[in-house]
């Protein structure tokens, strides 16, 4: 999930709160699927959440490095 590294405070502890929920329906706690659904749709767990979301993965673009000068050339070229 790398939107997580997006995320702040609060919503790391509403994942880890969903973590001892998740543990609590692995332990058996049955009502608690209802709950635990819900919360992985927010976070965005799975790929229809995702796609809820609209959160799309891309692969990053390289930034072009033409047409940047360094500041020390364009000193030299004010200078001479």
């Amino acid at each position: 999930m790398p939107h997580c590294v997006l995320w702040d405070v609060s919503d790391w502890e509403f994942a880890i709160d969903t973590g001892f929920l998740h543990a609590a329906f692995s332990r058996g706690e049955l009502h608690r699927a209802a709950e635990l659904r819900i919360r992985e749709k927010v976070i965005g767990t799975t790929v229809d959440a995702r796609r809820d979301l609209r959160i799309r993965y891309v692969e990053p673009v390289e930034e072009e490095r033409e047409g940047v000068a360094a500041i020390e050339t364009y000193r030299k070229r004010l200078a001479g």
